[in-house]
């Protein structure tokens, strides 16, 4: 037999999983165009309101948004929340909501965002 006798020949692989595969469905989107959950934390709002988490923050104590409840890791938004805030950052000079897609498509992250303290 040649060196080539063996071309195209059939071979079985055994490909052993650590647990049974499942295929991951995209997560369910809420009206904001973020995952849908029960609340929702600082970096979760973040990137709906183009700002970065220190910017929130400053927002918070300075009394432009109105106090949301809050655990031992910070604070907790609801949709009605996001909802009552996203309306008075609009009313804010030079604010630029990102739609949905922008959010989804460049992977904003409350990291990557910034703006001024204006």
């Amino acid at each position: 037999m040649g060196a080539d006798a063996q071309f195209g020949a059939l071979r079985e692989v055994e490909i052993t999983l650590s647990k049974s595969y499942a295929k991951d469905l995209p997560p369910k989107l809420n009206r904001f165009g973020i995952p849908e959950k029960r609340h929702y934390r600082t970096g979760d709002l973040c990137p709906l309101l183009n700002v970065g988490p220190d910017a929130l923050r400053w927002r918070f104590r300075t009394g432009k948004y109105p106090n949301v409840t809050r655990d031992g890791k910070g604070r907790l938004f609801t949709p009605t929340d996001i909802e009552r805030i996203l309306d008075i950052t609009r009313k804010l000079p030079n604010f630029r909501t990102p739609n949905c897609g922008e959010i989804q498509q460049s992977g904003l992250h409350s990291s990557s965002v910034r703006t001024s303290h204006s």
